[in-house]
């Protein structure tokens, strides 16, 4: 039996690294699979992920350079000559039964529409206008308009961003409508050494750790001001915050925040190190008092999924998709969003220790599997 073989476009960069892990935790998904399902990957990546390839381990391979055109070039010659130049000639090139995840739908792709499947990670252009230019708020939402246009199987990762997407958009009645809840897959036991790690980063106390890039919607100041919080009620923490601190969409606000930051007085309570390694970003994470998730949008949280594989503790704002992933609050703690108080709270109790744990995650293991063979069985054919 001769293996399926199914591209994936590996597209993304240091620019939005919850692409970078999708990736990479659906390629190790697949690779729990019994030895003669695993798929063989054609992965077609590009400049912006050429960096990430050492970081993957699977037998069943071939990685191919590839050059996409231009969105707005590509959109215009795949419409003049009604072929998607962005997906068909891969198919040819490389006899794929699957290409995944395909963002570029000018048209449609005939014999081959059930094999390319697209995906929609969130409508954040929508709830946040204000963090996109008018030229990217309208490419993202025609590309979106075409996907359900023009696509045949649609991978979304939480009820969440269908049930916005059905407040936004129409479905035409054809469209397969795949809900995959990804994972994160990670050996803790593989992890650096914890103790070189702090010393690595001059970590002394317990700590809290906020694992996000500086963006407006993750909503770092709600964490600065409950620290301040904190510190005026005679409660002493440390908060430790990985992500690089900067936004180019948005220059003017990581200037805001540092000011923000400097007013609250709050340097000795606060470590930044920085865009670090994945291996040590998920050692600090293992070992902190709790991960805070306070983001203000998100379709899927790869911070949450990566703090349940790793059974550490987490306070989350209370969005739909946190609550969705944390079962309603049973396996973790949800303070409202934006609200200080509500994370002070929280976090008071982590520090005086009597937070209660909530339970973990013993069916991890069985839900990544689950994943790995919800991913395949879309390719059917």
């Amino acid at each position: 039996m001769e293996r399926k073989r199914i591209g994936l476009f590996f597209i993304y960069g240091k620019e939005w690294m919850g692409g970078v892990i999708y990736i990479l935790n659906l390629i190790r998904s697949l690779d729990t699979l019994p030895e003669n399902e695993k798929p063989h990957i054609v992965l077609l990546y590009t400049n912006k992920s050429e960096s990430f390839l050492n970081d993957i381990e699977y037998r069943y391979i071939t990685k191919v350079k590839v050059d996409l055109p231009s969105i707005n070039k590509g959109f215009l010659i795949s419409k003049l000559i009604r072929k998607n130049i962005f997906a068909e000639p891969l198919f040819t090139q490389h006899t794929l039964d699957g290409l995944f995840p395909l963002e570029f739908f000018p048209v449609g792709l005939g014999a081959n529409s059930d094999k390319a499947v697209s995906w929609i990670p969130d409508l954040q252009h929508i709830d946040y206008p204000e963090y996109f230019s008018k030229k990217n708020r309208f490419t993202r939402h025609y590309k979106i308009q075409q996907i359900l246009k023009n696509s045949s199987q649609l991978v979304l990762s939480s009820n969440s961003v269908y049930m916005h997407l059905k407040q936004h958009f129409k479905f035409k009645a054809t469209l397969n409508v795949h809900i995959m809840r990804f994972t994160s897959i990670i050996d803790a036991g593989a992890l650096p050494d914890f103790e070189a790690v702090k010393k690595k980063f001059e970590i002394t106390t317990p700590y809290f750790m906020v694992s996000n890039q500086f963006w407006k919607h993750k909503d770092h100041l709600t964490v600065f001001r409950a620290i301040r919080k904190l510190k005026d009620s005679g409660k002493s923490c440390m908060v430790v915050f990985s992500g690089n601190m900067e936004d180019k969409r948005s220059n003017d606000y990581i200037s805001w925040l540092k000011n923000e930051l400097d007013s609250l007085n709050i340097s000795d309570s606060i470590k930044m190190v920085g865009l670090i390694s994945r291996q040590d970003q998920l050692s600090l994470m293992k070992n902190s008092m709790a991960v805070v998730q306070p983001s203000l949008f998100e379709g899927w949280s790869t911070v949450i999924e990566d703090a349940k594989a790793l059974r550490v503790q987490l306070i989350a704002s209370d969005l739909d998709v946190h609550l969705e992933q944390l079962d309603n609050g049973d396996k973790g703690y949800i303070f409202k969003r934006q609200s200080v108080d509500s994370l002070a709270d929280i976090m008071t109790n982590f520090i005086e220790g009597i937070a209660e744990n909530k339970p973990v995650f013993d069916n991890y293991e069985e839900l990544t599997k689950e994943y790995g063979k919800k991913f395949l069985s879309i390719f059917k054919a």
